[in-house]
């Protein structure tokens, strides 16, 4: 997991470990109080099971994202699936033409 407060890189826990904990305090970040920052989470799980991470915050959090439109998002969906199976069938008949040749 990598926490970014204002575009800083405050927690870095990379790698595979076991449980640990970290905390940040935001007032040696030079943060204005009333002021808004960004704050970005990233989390890579490697465990298949037992796997969490807990957050405890006093810092008002507001969710400013930009979706992706829902019908942009099945377009790229389908998008991406007729292209697999394009190259999937052009991939079986490019190995049965080998073997074709090879026979003949």
């Amino acid at each position: 997991m990598w926490v970014f407060i204002n575009k800083i890189l405050v927690i870095d826990l990379g790698g595979v470990h076991g449980t640990i904990q970290r905390s940040v305090n935001p007032n040696i970040l030079g943060l204005t109080l009333g002021q808004d920052y960004e704050l970005a989470l990233f989390f890579a799980e490697r465990h298949t099971t037992s796997s969490t991470f807990n957050i405890q915050t006093s810092i008002v959090l507001e969710q400013d994202l930009d979706p992706v439109p829902e019908p942009a998002s099945v377009i790229i969906f389908y998008t991406a699936m007729v292209g697999s199976t394009v190259s999937r069938v052009l991939r079986k008949k490019a190995r049965c033409q080998e073997d074709d040749g090879a026979a003949g």
